[in-house]
């Protein structure tokens, strides 16, 4: 089913279709084998929050179409799916540590594509530690950033927040561990069903941004205004007497 904009949205039939997806895919895989060596000793667990979670998640910061989603921590990618289905996301992208749940991920990516071609290109996922990305503007693009982040420890909280503030049009930062940062303004806290039981998310936006150098098609725009002043201004210092 989709709305006018061609944006395929989210009702019991296809909430099923997902859940069936990766019902399928957890059961051909390990996704609870966690190799120490994958997270540099750092405690993690797996779990998933609820599709009524995802849709109150929408509703509040009123997620659509121009958004761009990140989840730091995206296991079997179900955050990205159904915000896809919901919401119409421009693109969501994930980034996971443990290589049987990216696997599921990319799996369900390839069955979703396949049925609905007008995903492609809106989804990607890569089997990587985010906090390993070197390249600083990897994520400025993002306009949200979740973080399923009960584990997570304070430095790599922390993390987040420099990561979060190279995005010049993010709009919100969602954790499920609140973070106390003198960069983070709160916004509000959410209950949500989980697999484990009951928790809350946490939303903050940002007070401060790294602003990063000047864009360079921005540079030659001004450029060519200044070109185009001097050329008018040059017939006018003729003319005067």
């Amino acid at each position: 089913m989709m709305n006018d904009q061609g944006v395929v949205l989210m009702t019991p039939r296809t909430d099923a279709y997902l859940d069936s997806l990766i019902e399928t895919q957890l059961s051909a895989q390990t996704i609870y084998k966690v190799d120490p060596r994958e997270t540099n000793g750092e405690r993690v667990t797996y779990g998933t929050i609820s599709n009524q979670c995802v849709t109150n998640m929408i509703k509040i910061l009123n997620i659509g179409d121009k958004d761009i989603v990140y989840d730091l921590g995206s296991g079997v990618g179900n955050l990205i799916f159904k915000m896809l289905f919901s919401a119409g996301i421009r693109k969501g992208i994930g980034f996971e540590v443990i290589k049987d749940r990216y696997n599921v991920s990319n799996n369900i990516k390839k069955q979703i594509i396949m049925n609905y071609p007008e995903f492609h290109g809106k989804i990607e996922f890569y089997n990587a530690n985010f906090k390993t990305i070197l390249d600083s503007n990897r994520f400025a693009d993002a306009t949200i950033i979740y973080t399923s982040s009960l584990m997570f420890t304070d430095e790599t909280m922390n993390l987040i927040v420099e990561i979060a503030k190279r995005c010049r049009n993010l709009r919100y930062l969602i954790s499920l561990k609140a973070n106390i940062h003198p960069n983070l303004e709160f916004h509000s806290r959410q209950s949500c069903a989980c697999s484990w039981g009951r928790c809350c998310y946490y939303i903050y936006t940002l007070k401060h941004r790294v602003e990063g150098p000047a864009c360079p098609r921005s540079l030659l725009l001004l450029l060519l205004l200044l070109l185009l002043a001097c050329l008018l201004l040059v017939p006018l210092s003729l003319t005067v007497p």
